[in-house]
């Protein structure tokens, strides 16, 4: 009798089971709060995502399903593009032509060169020719920062197609003159215009300051607001400490012309090189003081600050230090330099007064060059150096910087004091917002024109000027309007929404 063996086919076993893969407690023991949440997170699929021989082609099909839905997205914007009816002098196809036109930020102006073809910009390039960026040593004028940069792009953004509308509801500009000019004469019969409010940012333009002086006279009641979101008052307040009036701090680096040179630069919480409305000309004006060819006659910098800036990472010497301990480090270096208002602080650690002791002997003279030779007979720093205070420092600390510049002989040299180049705009200290809105409320406004800016989204959080607009526009007697590049904030809340146009096509 014979066995017949049981033959096994090693290459046909059963397949294993697939391990039960769970994220969560709750998920693993099957509570009901969980399959509640699923049910009301995925009603239709709640059973695709606990079945584990189905949960795979949930995901692909959702996976899918999201990258169709962003596909959609990604497609051209919508827009008509037709070429101009008469060309612009001197146009030739293919060939670019180049216009001077200047960026506003912020309220001030920076100089730009324009490339365009046919008339469209394309490209934003330095302006040599301007006095502010001319005049560099090795003849090449400084460059364009990040904002002049994107600047094209914010001329071509779709978001910026918005027809001018009333209340949502396209209109013309006919009906819209026609509409602001009647609720202006009645006003102006009324009482005089004194319901009549304009809010702006910061203004300096010449042509911008006199329409708004024109407009005003037209209605003597009248009064003009300005808000600026990232502007400080700080310099203008402690210039005024100083000197008995607000003025603006001008740092200069560099003039070949009238032979100035700041030998010693002290940046303290200011990033000289990064921002502001002249820190394209520093950067040019600091690049030619430090010509590595001839290190025994670089500039030095010393930054100050409580966080790492462009200024502080080219500094030869940089302190990092508490915000508040800013103030009283200043009051000791103009202790020991001898200007008015100075004072020894107490609570320094010995690297802080190494680190001032310093400074303030390389403030007062040169004894040792950059690669750190002395030399054989010292040299007087007198109108040599340059001390800037950044615009987050209090105005305590602007009086103490414009102290030791005035010690120091800097003054008229390498920094010159100016009556502000703003038209008409207070100090951050009168808050001309908040009275504005205070007024909205009391209900002692009824026109309202907002030019440019998004004050309903800049305003400070305890200045409700975004409320108090809605309110404003929900009046029958009463109107709003507001010119800008975008439907905003503002734009939304407002009874006209004026389209502005972008800079470069102006």
């Amino acid at each position: 009798m014979s066995i017949k063996p049981v033959i096994t086919d090693a290459t046909k076993s059963e397949a294993p089971v697939a391990p039960k893969m769970w994220r969560s407690l709750e998920e693993l023991l099957e509570k009901p709060d969980f399959q509640s949440m699923l049910t009301r997170e995925f009603p239709s699929q709640a059973g695709e995502w606990t079945d584990p021989l189905s949960r795979r082609n949930f995901l692909s099909l959702m996976g899918a399903s999201l990258a169709l839905a962003g596909a959609t997205g990604c497609r051209q914007p919508a827009g008509l593009i037709v070429p101009n009816v008469v060309d612009a002098e001197g146009a030739l196809p293919g060939k670019p032509q180049y216009f001077a036109s200047s960026m506003p930020l912020g309220g001030f102006a920076t100089p730009v060169l324009v490339k365009s073809y046919e008339g469209r910009p394309v490209k934003i390039e330095p302006n040599p020719q301007h006095p502010s960026l001319a005049g560099a040593a090795d003849g090449v004028s400084a460059g364009t920062d990040v904002f002049a940069q994107a600047s094209v792009l914010g001329m071509y953004d779709p978001d910026r197609e918005y027809a001018l509308n009333f209340e949502g509801s396209t209109t013309t500009w006919e009906d819209c003159l026609r509409s602001l000019k009647k609720s202006l004469a009645n006003l102006d019969k009324a009482n005089q215009g004194s319901a009549i409010r304009l809010l702006t940012g910061t203004v300096t333009s010449p042509t911008e300051k006199d329409l708004i002086q024109r407009f005003l006279k037209k209605h003597p009641g009248a009064r003009w607001h300005q808000h600026e979101a990232l502007a400080s008052d700080g310099g203008l307040e402690g210039n005024a400490l100083a000197f008995g009036q607000p003025l603006e701090a001008h740092p200069v680096l560099h003039d070949a012309a009238k032979a100035v040179r700041a030998d010693v630069i002290v940046a303290i919480d200011s990033d000289i090189l990064n921002q502001g409305p002249a820190h394209l000309a520093l950067v040019r004006q600091f690049g030619d003081l430090r010509d590595a060819a001839k290190p025994e006659t670089m500039a030095r910098l010393y930054a100050i600050e409580p966080t790492l800036s462009v200024t502080g990472t080219k500094a030869d010497h940089r302190l990092a230090v508490r915000p508040s301990a800013i103030p009283a480090m200043v009051a000791h270096l103009a202790h020991l330099l001898g200007a008015t208002g100075g004072k020894p602080a107490t609570g320094l650690d010995a690297a802080e007064e190494k680190f001032l002791q310093v400074l303030s002997a390389d403030l007062k003279e040169k004894s040792h060059d950059l690669t750190g030779k002395k030399l054989d007979k010292p040299e007087s720093r007198a109108g040599k150096t340059v001390l800037v205070a950044g615009p987050r420092q209090p105005k305590e600390v602007h009086a103490l910087v414009a102290s030791i510049n005035s010690k120091l002989g800097n003054n008229g040299k390498t920094v010159h004091y100016r009556a502000p180049l703003a038209a008409g705009r207070p100090l951050a200290g009168d808050n001309t917002l908040a009275q504005l809105t205070e007024d909205m409320k009391a209900g002692r406004v009824k026109f309202l024109l907002v030019l440019d800016g998004n004050p309903a989204y800049s305003a400070p959080i305890d200045v409700p000027f975004a409320e108090e607009l809605l309110k404003l526009s929900g009046k029958k007697d009463c109107t709003t309007a507001y010119l800008g590049l975008y439907e905003d904030e503002t734009a939304i809340k407002a009874q006209w929404r004026i389209p502005q146009t972008h800079y470069l096509e102006q």
